[in-house]
């Protein structure tokens, strides 16, 4: 018995941390193709809810996601925390409310 608690552990945790690379997929590609911010927000609440992902989880990955989508290679650190703070201001304060 005790090996078969283990094992559903273990398939519980590959199951969690498949579905999380499967939002950040699916936000990553919304979020680089300049989805309405209104159908982000919709993903988010349905695998949410499909899923039961803590908050916690939801604000790394969405923080994440926004933070790759800037590109910050070529800049000054001026420039990159401009590019940063138009992210912030114009995606992830939407999605974080």
């Amino acid at each position: 018995k005790e090996g078969l608690t283990a094992l559903v552990e273990y398939n519980e945790k590959k199951i969690f941390e498949v579905t999380l690379k499967e939002m950040k997929s699916a936000l990553t590609t919304q979020i680089t193709e300049e989805a309405d911010i209104s159908e982000v927000i919709e993903t988010v609440k349905l695998r949410v809810r499909d899923a039961k992902l803590p908050e916690t989880e939801i604000v790394r990955i969405l923080w994440d996601v926004l933070m790759d989508a800037v590109q910050w290679s070529g800049k000054n650190q001026q420039q990159n925390a401009n590019a940063a703070l138009r992210k912030v201001s114009l995606r992830i304060m939407p999605l974080l409310s």
